[in-house]
């Protein structure tokens, strides 16, 4: 996966219990790391995948080094490559986050090729100093990873990528959206017209706060 985490799946072990559960294609990510070419970073992960693969397969794009040059080439991986999807990261500075600017760049330059955006949104430069306050408070335990994405930084970046892509004249699709204020959102602008989409997870549906209660580790998983 990259950045030193990996999963307990191979390819060869995923897809060979998908197709055991009747699955017949995956779409998986494929990641830019900083310097990399978006192409470079597609190669490397279909070298990885083409030898072990037991079921047809396809790659999201996620872009995180977005310079002028990796948002030049973006057309050639829809066009030539066959990649339609480019997720985007508006938390996580230093590491994933891209700017509002490139944002929209992505935005233009993959809708007049008929790609689609999506978008991980939280305000992560204000996400980052609440991690800062609570862990100078020495506030550490499970509970505050959630106490520092309040959903309003969810709702506000929410709301401005719709913005962002109804300038761009695109789609806009949000992925594992969490918080209704959010949610509030993308209905508001569905009801004017705007192509905006969003996914949930099944644990936003099934949990709630009172999770975070239960002892040690356990409020971790």
């Amino acid at each position: 996966m990259g950045n030193d985490i990996y999963t307990c799946d191979t390819f060869e072990s995923g897809t060979r219990s998908a197709a055991f559960g009747g699955t017949t294609t995956i779409i998986d990510f494929a990641q830019q790391f900083a310097g990399e070419s978006p192409k470079l970073a597609l190669d490397r992960r279909l070298a990885a995948a083409e030898p072990q693969c037991n079921v047809d397969y396809g790659f999201h794009f996620i872009l995180t080094d977005a310079n002028s040059d990796a948002i030049a080439k973006l057309p050639d991986l829809v066009n030539q490559e066959g990649v339609s999807s480019f997720k985007l990261y508006m938390a996580y500075p230093g590491v994933m986050m891209v700017d509002d600017a490139a944002i929209y760049k992505i935005m233009r330059k993959v809708g007049d090729h008929g790609g689609m955006v999506n978008v991980h949104a939280e305000n992560g430069i204000v996400i980052q100093a609440l991690i800062e306050e609570a862990l100078a408070a020495g506030n550490t335990s499970p509970k505050f990873h959630q106490m520092t994405r309040p959903q309003l930084m969810e709702s506000e970046a929410t709301h401005r990528v719709i913005r962002i892509a109804e300038l761009a004249e695109v789609p806009v699709y949000i992925v594992h959206l969490s918080a209704k204020k959010a949610l509030d959102a993308v209905a508001e602008a569905r009801d004017r017209g705007i192509h905006a989409f969003a996914e949930t997870c099944l644990h936003y549906l099934f949990l709630d706060h009172s999770e975070y209660n239960r002892p040690g580790f356990e409020s971790a998983k």
